[in-house]
C-alpha cells in the first residue's frame, strides 16, 4: 500500500513492543484509520504526545535524499560530534535502504522520529 495523505490528520496512538517493533495509529481528515507498522526499530523518539496530535507532514525516507538535519535533531550535535563515525554509518545504511527514517512533523502535539528496517501501512477502518 502507498503512503496515505495525512496532512492535517491525527496521530492517535503509539505502541512500542518488546520485539523491537512499533505501531502508530493514524487517522486522515476523512476519518480513514491507518496503522503504520515499523519493524526492527533501532531508535525511536516521540515528544509532546497529546490528545489531538495534528500531523503537518509524515515522511518515510530511504536512499540518498535523507534529511540529515532530522538525524542531527534526533541524536543531538553533542553526541554526533563525540562519535563522528556514527552519523556517517547511519547515512550509509539509509542510502543503502537498510534503514528507513520515519518522521512526523506536527502542527500540534507529538513530533516523532524513528529509524527502522521495515515500514508497512494498513487501512484499519474506512470512513
Amino acid at each position: 500500500m502507498e503512503q496515505p495523505r495525512l496532512h492535517d490528520g491525527f496521530l492517535e496512538g503509539i505502541i512500542v513492543k518488546e520485539d523491537k517493533s512499533a505501531t502508530l495509529t493514524l487517522r486522515d481528515v476523512n476519518g480513514v484509520q491507518y496503522e503504520l507498522e515499523l519493524g526492527s526499530v533501532e531508535h525511536l523518539c516521540a515528544n509532546d504526545f497529546r490528545r489531538g496530535n495534528i500531523i503537518l507532514d509524515l515522511t518515510v525516507e530511504r536512499g540518498k535524499d535523507c534529511d540529515v538535519s532530522l538525524l542531527r535533531t534526533f541524536f543531538g550535535n553533542k553526541h554526533l560530534e563525540s562519535h563522528p563515525d556514527f552519523l556517517a554509518a547511519l547515512l550509509q545504511r539509509i542510502e543503502a535502504e537498510d534503514l528507513a527514517l520515519v518522521s512526523i512533523d506536527p502542527s500540534y502535539g507529538c513530533s516523532f522520529l524513528a529509524l527502522c528496517r521495515t515500514v508497512n501501512w494498513r487501512v484499519m477502518k474506512s470512513a
